[in-house]
């Protein structure tokens, strides 16, 4: 038979939540968790423009390699930046941001991955006001820390612009009532070698109703309209390229050259008397610009 301790030790108590308190954290958390995914199903956005607006859905930048188009990328950014109801969505990859094995590319870019992130930010600082969305790429994944720290999420944070890392979903709410979705990741899933486009078009027939799909991530240009029989909508699945030019994976590999547009535009004319024709793609920023300050002085005639 044991015999009795000749002193005593008091309990500790446990650092561990007991089972109720555990469940009860779990069931706040995954509440929390709930509301912000139900919050990015469709973001509303409201268009402040009347009248005829546009969207340039700008490609994958890399704005660090050396083969990136920088004379383009600051003109493009220019003709958003002046033209009045012109606004940018970014699909992704702003960077190079190799990491692991490709992390000795770096030695051939010229470029240290800290000027990268200031030149990354400089273009976001620019375009941030009329930046709508800013599309995670792959390659801007890569840059995120071992305490999943993103730069860049911090620096369109700080210029007040909405990012993402997976895709976004948009509800353009214009001010005479009528809405527009667009529906943007890095890419969707499926290939085709007749169609760059073709991932984006199986999403919409198969699921995504939007009116407006776009990718980038393969750096070439592909369009495709459908118009869906039960609502009459018609949908625009679009592919961007990318600002870079001078691709040495591209070369080895025997890529051909598929880049029409690194920077399609979407023209929106809520008052188009025909809607099939309320969405128009343009693949020359510019030219879009001119469409858009002609539609929308004569929108500003008509109103008066």
């Amino acid at each position: 038979r044991a015999q009795p301790l000749p002193f005593e030790v008091d309990e500790l108590p446990d650092e561990e939540l007991d089972a109720d308190e555990l469940w009860d954290q779990r069931e706040r958390q995954y509440k929390k968790r709930s509301a912000a995914e139900d919050a990015r199903k469709l973001i509303p956005v409201k268009v402040k423009t009347p009248g005829p607006i546009a969207i340039a859905f700008v490609g994958d930048i890399h704005i660090d390699n050396p083969g990136c188009n920088l004379p383009l990328l600051r003109e493009h950014t220019k003709i958003i930046a002046e033209t009045d109801g012109m606004f940018a969505v970014a699909v992704g990859d702003l960077q190079d941001a190799w990491v692991g094995r490709l992390a000795r590319l770096w030695a051939q870019q010229g470029i240290s991955g800290k000027q990268a992130y200031l030149l990354a930010k400089k273009w976001i600082e620019e375009i941030s006001p009329k930046l709508l969305a800013i599309i995670w790429g792959n390659h801007d994944a890569w840059a995120v820390g071992v305490n999943d720290v993103a730069p860049l999420e911090w620096v369109a944070s700080q210029a007040g612009v909405l990012h993402e890392r997976d895709g976004i979903r948009l509800a353009l709410n214009l001010p005479g009532g009528q809405s527009y979705t667009i529906n943007a990741r890095h890419d969707f899933r499926g290939r085709s070698q007749y169609n760059p486009a073709h991932g984006l078009t199986k999403a919409n027939m198969f699921g995504w109703a939007d009116d407006i799909m776009v990718a980038g991530h393969t750096h070439e240009t592909g369009h495709t309209a459908r118009k869906n029989p039960m609502t009459g909508r018609v949908a625009h699945m679009i592919r961007c390229a990318s600002y870079k030019y001078i691709d040495n994976y591209a070369k080895s590999e025997g890529f051909p050259d598929g880049n029409i547009t690194e920077c399609p535009v979407a023209i929106i004319d809520p008052a188009c008397a025909d809607k099939r024709h309320s969405i128009t793609i343009d693949y020359n920023p510019a030219r879009a610009a001119a469409v858009l300050k002609m539609l929308r002085a004569e929108w500003k005639r008509k109103s008066q």
